[in-house]
């Protein structure tokens, strides 16, 4: 016999609820089951859908997220939740754009809803709509004067518009609300770090860890202090938290071997060393696998395909792959941990000037290609990849570039991937050669360097091969650089061929780039120019 009506939707609330348990108990699995029991017999039951929502979107599982919120909006079209819901779990797909268009979908039902305002102002951020966002905070703190969310996050806002000393105060602000929080702490150590304060920096994220011993963030961002300060050692080992910094996106490869801690003997013992992080960081770190070499082991060296030809050209009886079936091996290393476990400080640091060079075929085709020399060549890089975290502080527009070269030289665009503005420009610039097509594989860059009498870059790649390649190298840095420039000075103890020039304050590339005109005129007047005869065919077949 059927049960009634009431029977039926007594037993759907006591399901729902008994739901509802099981998510306060975060008891994930069971509670699932049990609303997706309750919308088989009801696919009408909002609350199950979005809890549902709620729960895949806790374990990371945004395409269910995003179904179930998506279906809970049309159950209730009118309720701002599931448009806030959905919005949150698009920002951590980081779908920006369509983030946005879900709060203000929420806000159009709840305008006074400081949450969604918040994270209104967080998403503006990542677009770069900066003046809107801080509107944003401050529609919410207006609300709610004491949401000290909002503080903390319109503090990384104003520091994203160089106003350090106002994202100072919304931090400080957050702390006199509530005097234990966390990000507050944090985002105050990051602004001092950013203004240079390295000092302050390294004390504000040690009380961070008196609150959060397990941090991660923290704990490495702690470790770019000291490396940054010069104080390596202790660096390297602090450093070692990136791998539980989760926002740093570093995975370890899933292997069998043990790691090699630095004590047990490698001779006559396989090593696998392996890329982790950017093409940069392999050019730099690539180094370090030669100790490894003299201790005995033989070494076999996971690098990005872009860069395989390249770096074998570092010890050509060497191994180098890029991929496919690895060998069987006894250790594992990162390649940035080779420091820690060599026990490098910065005395010990191996300069040795050219340690990668570019193929013969290469650079034949390269001297073919760019034709007899009349002037001084100068190759030029003006940004990094977009999706670096903190590409915004160390690119430059190429127009802001632009302005600041004289036209008695030759230049080379060492730039890849060039945008429709960036070609446009370049063309009323016929001093400027252009073959970013052409570069295929950094062995073609590194060719194309070996021709240069002068790289000048920012932070990225570029910058690292022409170090790399032993190459006179201009780097044009912002106030507050990556740890690995070190502060202040205007050498660098990883590439001897290097010169360091450096923004005077936050921000502030107009005034570096006002000073190379009379850079450059000195350098072509100066009789002791750091020079190096460029690579022939004849000396690459002998290395």
């Amino acid at each position: 016999m059927n049960a009634t009506p009431n029977r039926r939707l007594n037993m759907l609330k006591n399901k729902l609820a008994a739901g509802v348990r099981l998510y306060q108990q975060q008891q994930w699995q069971a509670a699932s089951r049990t609303f997706e029991a309750v919308l088989k017999s009801e696919p009408k039951q909002f609350d199950a859908q979005h809890l549902l929502g709620l729960i895949a979107h806790r374990q990371q599982d945004y395409d269910r997220a995003v179904k179930c919120f998506t279906q809970a909006i049309a159950l209730q079209p009118l309720n701002a939740t599931p448009y806030y819901n959905l919005g949150l779990t698009l920002q951590e797909r980081k779908e920006y754009a369509t983030a946005l268009r879900l709060y203000q979908m929420a806000l159009e039902l709840q305008p006074a809803n400081v949450k969604i305002l918040n994270n209104q102002g967080i998403v503006l951020k990542e677009l770069k709509r900066y003046e809107q966002a801080l509107s944003s905070y401050a529609q919410a703190i207006t609300l709610d004067p004491r949401y000290a969310r909002s503080y903390v996050n319109r503090a990384g806002t104003w520091l994203r518009l160089g106003n350090a000393d106002a994202a100072l105060a919304d931090c400080d602000r957050a702390i006199q609300l509530q005097a234990d929080h966390v990000e507050a702490w944090f985002n105050r150590a990051f602004v001092l770090a950013e203004s240079g304060r390295h000092a302050d920096a390294i004390t504000g994220y040690q009380y961070v860890l008196t609150l959060d011993p397990h941090h991660a963030m923290a704990q490495f961002a702690l470790s770019l202090c000291y490396l940054i300060t010069g104080n390596l050692l202790h660096g390297w080992q602090q450093y070692e938290w990136r791998w539980q910094d989760q926002s740093l996106g570093i995975k370890k490869p899933t292997l069998p071997q043990p790691e090699w801690d630095g004590h047990c003997s490698l001779l006559g013992k396989k090593i696998l060393v392996y890329f982790e992080q950017g093409l940069g960081d392999t050019l730099q770190f690539c180094r370090f696998v030669l100790p490894l070499k003299q201790q005995g082991a033989e070494v076999i060296l996971l690098v990005q395909p872009v860069l395989q030809d390249l770096v074998q050209s570092l010890d050509p009886g060497m191994q180098v792959v890029s991929g496919g079936q690895l060998p069987e091996v006894d250790y594992l290393a990162p390649l940035l941990s080779l420091p820690l476990r060599l026990g490098i400080g910065l005395a010990e640091l191996p300069t040795a000037s050219g340690y990668l060079h570019a193929s013969a075929e290469r650079l034949q085709h390269w001297q073919q290609r760019l034709g007899p020399q009349l002037k001084l060549r100068i190759g030029l890089a003006w940004r990094g990849n977009s999706v670096h975290k903190n590409d915004h502080n160390r690119s430059l527009s190429l127009a802001a570039l632009l302005q600041a070269l004289p036209e008695q030289f030759d230049y080379v665009c060492l730039q890849k991937d060039l945008d429709a503005d960036e070609r446009q420009r370049l063309q009323s610039r016929p001093d400027i050669r252009v073959f970013s097509d052409e570069l295929t594989t950094f062995s073609d860059t590194a060719a194309l360097c070996q021709q240069l009498d002068l790289v000048i870059s920012v932070d990225t790649s570029v910058a690292h091969l022409a170090g790399a390649l032993g190459k006179p190298l201009w780097v044009l840095l912002p106030f507050n650089p990556d740890w690995r420039w070190l502060l202040e000075r205007t050498d660098s103890p990883w590439y001897p061929d290097a010169t360091l020039l450096r923004q005077p304050e936050y921000g502030d590339w107009s005034s570096l780039l006002d000073t190379l005109p009379q850079r450059l005129s000195a350098w072509l007047q100066d009789p002791h120019r750091a020079t190096q005869p460029h690579a022939s065919i004849e000396q690459l077949a002998e290395a």
